[in-house]
């Protein structure tokens, strides 16, 4: 399980530093790449 978990986590981390690489290139679709990192990264929480 650790290491399914450790597989899971590289990867997330290896797509979410190529979308903020792609992000930072010249003339790149910020506002695509933006709701893209939300789509897989993003979460609404609430602090009570």
């Amino acid at each position: 399980m650790a290491f399914k978990r450790s597989i899971f986590a590289s990867a997330s981390e290896d797509r979410l530093e190529n979308l903020v690489l792609e992000r930072l290139k010249p003339g790149a679709d910020k506002e695509k790449i933006d709701a893209r990192i939300w789509d897989l990264f993003g979460e609404v929480w609430c602090i009570m």
